[in-house]
């Protein structure tokens, strides 16, 4: 008997927090160059606005197991962009980090912290990409996360503390660098039994998915650590 699940997709209109990580490219060959530009940012990546212009408490890399450290080679500006130059040197993927500072949200009366995860492959070499790195809160993808196309489906699966997170909301938004209008810009959907879930991109760019699951106590308020992955659509 074949299992077939059923992807719900609820819209919303509000804006979503996020903490955006993403490189002005997915892949690197031999036709591209092998220096690329990483951004992060706290932020309404829909609406471009930026939320906190703090830095990172975390940015590092994580390439065959290890893990290299680069929050000092942020370059931050006055507006709260965050970004790291990169030259790639060697074939496989590599798999950034970014982990922002706690943000006291008033309005929810919680603090929000997000462990974003982005991955970028060189020459064509598959090596890391479908597998954990340990963190507290994860998105692991079960699609591989580049190359993709507009219209393809995309599945991952999320983790808290490495076990699988069921019945989790998961928000997606678009970085809308298109000035793309689009009254219903938030998708949401829901983790399956098993931490699953999977996604239509319905434009070409930069899509982020963000797992919302409950963290521990800040200062006696509640808190929100958020899964969160990017990936890009071509």
């Amino acid at each position: 008997m074949k299992l077939i699940s059923v992807i719900l997709l609820i819209f919303t209109t509000t804006f979503a927090h996020f903490n955006v990580l993403k490189s002005d490219t997915d892949v690197v060959n031999q036709k591209t160059s092998n220096s690329i530009n990483i951004l992060t940012n706290f932020s309404h990546p829909f609406t471009q606005e930026i939320i906190s212009k703090e830095r990172p408490d975390e940015f590092y890399l994580i390439r065959n197991g290890k893990r290299v450290n680069l929050l000092n080679k942020l370059v931050s500006d006055k507006d709260g962009n965050h970004e790291l130059k990169y030259k790639i040197k060697a074939s496989g993927d590599y798999i950034f980090i970014s982990k922002n500072r706690a943000y006291f949200e008033k309005d929810e009366n919680k603090y929000i912290t997000h462990i974003a995860k982005t991955i970028i492959n060189s020459y064509q070499r598959e090596n890391a990409w479908m597998n954990p790195v340990g963190l507290e809160a994860e998105i692991v993808p079960l699609t591989r996360p580049y190359g993709l196309k507009k219209g393809m489906l995309f599945s991952a699966k999320v983790l808290k503390n490495g076990k699988p997170a069921k019945n989790v909301m998961v928000e997606i938004e678009f970085f809308n660098d298109k000035n793309i209008e689009d009254e219903f810009h938030i998708y949401k959907t829901v983790t399956d039994e098993f931490g699953n879930f999977s996604f239509v991109a319905p434009y070409r760019g930069y899509f982020g998915f963000s797992a919302l699951l409950e963290g521990e106590k800040i200062d006696n308020k509640e808190s929100e650590i958020g899964a969160v992955l990017w990936v890009n659509f071509k």
